[in-house]
């Protein structure tokens, strides 16, 4: 298989003092945009490997692009859920953002899928 440069993410965290904190990661991975994008994007199963992701279901879906999920996160005794509008851009791109949140201001986690190294 190929090598895949890093899926690109920014999250966005609590906005405590109305300034936005962001995260970015980049990661190689040893498999094609194709298999990585199929882990991404079944939100059915980020609570199996997204950090803090208790709970996570897909509540509609409006085409095969678009969908709204419902994610659970905690850590320790604090749990809350809350809505996300998922868009999928098939082996590109997804991006999930919150829509319906107590807790967030604002989050945005965008994933990028291209090939890499040959």
């Amino acid at each position: 298989s190929k090598l895949m440069p890093p899926p690109f993410q920014i999250r966005t965290f609590f906005n405590l003092i109305n300034r936005k904190k962001t995260f970015q990661e980049s990661k190689l991975f040893r498999f094609t945009p194709q298999q990585v994008y199929q882990v991404v994007s079944d939100v059915d199963k980020y609570k199996e490997f997204v950090p803090f992701c208790v709970d996570s279901r897909v509540i509609k879906r409006y085409n095969e692009s678009f969908l709204d999920a419902e994610l659970t996160v905690g850590f320790k005794v604090f749990t809350e859920k809350y809505t996300s509008r998922v868009s999928l851009n098939e082996f590109r791109e997804v991006k999930v953002a919150a829509k319906e949140s107590r807790i967030f201001n604002e989050l945005i986690s965008t994933w990028k899928f291209s090939p890499g190294l040959k």
